[in-house]
């Protein structure tokens, strides 16, 4: 039996004290949006060679842009939501990427409320559990208790949570490019100590 996790980290992009313009945001890693940037974590089973994965992916990207003549001046912002402009949501807006994201659910019933002009950045947890076969090739998904897990993350980090004014139970189900299924996490603030992460982790009962 492998239990695997892996973190995603989003970050505010800017240049000037102004949102990067889309082809800047094309040279660096990003999310489905388009205006954040992204990093990913490789998933690991122990929870402090994940964050430290989670780290190195930052160094490399801060490394990528002060080493890259186009992208210099670029500011990776990390704080939980953004005011943008409207002439800048608009730049970046891809009705066709909108329609073809999967729902983000929530383990207490609440309905997600966004505004267009109030942009949130996030640090996902993606959790997978699975076994080999006999052929030690064929992935068997194991069953997780989703509502469980998301509940002690909930009320670990209620107070960052909470203050960012993100909503708590958010989570969305996965299948990842390898054959193994799991959920995301996706109530966690983009500025939460990596340090308390990786104590959480660790007492995660899952």
């Amino acid at each position: 039996m492998t239990k695997m996790i892996g973190i995603e980290k989003e970050y505010f992009v800017t240049k000037d004290g102004k949102v990067v313009e889309p082809e800047l945001m094309s040279s660096i890693p990003r999310d489905d949006c388009g205006f954040l940037a992204e990093i990913r974590a490789e998933p690991a089973s122990d929870e402090y060679t994940v964050v430290s994965n989670l780290i190195a992916e930052e160094w490399r990207l801060r490394d990528q842009i002060s080493e890259t003549k186009d992208l210099r001046g670029i500011k990776l912002v990390e704080t939980p939501s953004m005011n943008f402009k409207m002439k800048d949501v608009l730049k970046f807006y891809d009705a066709q990427m909108i329609k073809q994201k999967s729902k983000v659910g929530n383990i207490y019933g609440k309905e997600l409320k966004t505004t267009v002009n109030n942009k949130t950045a996030g640090l996902h947890l993606n959790f997978s559990n699975h076994k080999f076969a006999k052929d030690g090739k064929t992935i068997i998904p194991l069953c997780m208790d989703m509502v469980d897990i998301i509940q002690q993350l909930d009320n670990a980090f209620k107070k960052e949570i909470l203050a960012a004014k993100r909503p708590l139970g958010c989570y969305r189900i996965k299948t990842y490019g390898d054959g193994k299924y799991g959920f995301e996490y996706r109530s966690l603030p983009n500025n939460i100590d990596l340090r308390k992460l990786v104590k959480v982790l660790k007492k995660l009962d899952w």
